[in-house]
C-alpha cells in the first residue's frame, strides 16, 4: 500500500501508540529516539480517552444499586430485602447474560474497524448485537414477568415474592434502553 500524507497507515508495529493518531510518513519510529516525555504523552492519551468510558461504566452500574441506596433510606427492611432479591436475580438471570453478549460485540467490532477493508462491518455487528440481546431478552422478560410464580415455587415469602415480582416488572421496562447503552458502548470502544 503506497503511503502519502494524506492517507494513515493503520498496520501496528512493536513501537505503535495504543491511541490511534494519523501519521504523516511511512518511517518507523525508532525506539532508541523515545523519550520519557514520550512515554507520559501516551499515558496521559491514555488516561484522557479513558475517562469517559470509566464513568460510563460507573453511571450504568449504579441503576441496581441507587435504587437499594433509596429504598434502604425511605423503606423499610422487607422492601430492601425485596429489592436485593430482585437485583440479584436479575443480574443472574438478565444483565450477565448481556454483559456476556456485549463482551463478544466489543472483539466482533474492533476486529471491524482495525483489520477488515470493509469497515461498515462494525455498524453490522452493532445491528445484531442489539438484535440478539433483545431477542435474547423475551424468554428473560417472561422470567421477570412470572418472578413471583417462580418465587413462589421456591419457598420465598409470599409478601417478598410479590414485592419480587413488582419490582422485576418494572424493572422490564429498562431493558430496551440497557441493552441499547451496552452495545453502543461497545459499538464507541471499538473506534
Amino acid at each position: 500500500m503506497a503511503s502519502s500524507s494524506n492517507t494513515t497507515d493503520r498496520s501496528p508495529t512493536e513501537s505503535t501508540g495504543l491511541i490511534f493518531k494519523p501519521v504523516q510518513s511511512s518511517n518507523d519510529i525508532d525506539l532508541k529516539d523515545l523519550k520519557p516525555s514520550d512515554y507520559l504523552e501516551e499515558c496521559w492519551n491514555i488516561y484522557q480517552k479513558s475517562v469517559p468510558a470509566f464513568l460510563g461504566n460507573i453511571v450504568q452500574k449504579m441503576i441496581g444499586y441507587s435504587s437499594l441506596f433509596f429504598i434502604g433510606q425511605y423503606l423499610g427492611k422487607y422492601e430492601l430485602a425485596a429489592a436485593s432479591l430482585s437485583n440479584m436475580f436479575a443480574g443472574i438471570t438478565g444483565w450477565s447474560l448481556t454483559s456476556s453478549l456485549t463482551n463478544v460485540l466489543n472483539t466482533l467490532c474492533s476486529q471491524a474497524y482495525t483489520g477488515s477493508s470493509d469497515i461498515t462491518l462494525v455498524g453490522v455487528y452493532l445491528q445484531r448485537g442489539i438484535l440478539i440481546n433483545l431477542t435474547m431478552f423475551i424468554p428473560i422478560g417472561i422470567i421477570w414477568w412470572k418472578t413471583e410464580l417462580i418465587l413462589n415455587l421456591l419457598s420465598v415469602d409470599a409478601q417478598l415474592a410479590s414485592m419480587c415480582g413488582a419490582f422485576l416488572n418494572i424493572l422490564l421496562l429498562g431493558i430496551v434502553p440497557y441493552v441499547g447503552f451496552s452495545c453502543l458502548k461497545s459499538f464507541m470502544f471499538a473506534q
